[in-house]
């Protein structure tokens, strides 16, 4: 396989993101949620959603070096994922705003594309 130079910050900052995935469910599987419900760190759940709301928002400002973005944002959300702060776990009342949410982008990105 042959890696152009530029795409090598690509490949480190995937590989970065999956590794500290893995970090983050491993540390979840072992020390679960606090009594209250809170879960350290970003759930890797919400790295997707985050990441089409930029992805709509920079096609509709035709916004062109998204992509040249793309490894940073890959870099903040692996930070934030393995990071020290507490974050509310979902309840299932969030469930019907994430679904209109997910639907809302699908068809944003349907439109845009």
């Amino acid at each position: 396989m042959c890696v152009s130079p530029d795409a090598v910050p690509h490949w480190l900052a995937a590989v970065f993101i999956a590794c500290t995935g893995v970090i983050r469910l491993s540390f979840f599987n072992v020390y679960g949620a606090t009594h209250d419900g809170k879960v350290l760190g970003l759930p890797i759940a919400h790295n997707i959603l985050v990441m089409a709301a930029i992805v709509v928002v920079a096609k509709w400002l035709q916004f062109q070096t998204i992509w040249s973005m793309v490894t940073t944002l890959y870099l903040l959300f692996a930070v934030a994922n393995v990071s020290p702060f507490y974050f509310p776990r979902e309840s299932p009342n969030v469930l019907p705003a994430v679904l209109l949410y997910i639907a809302a982008m699908c068809f944003l990105l349907w439109q845009l594309a």
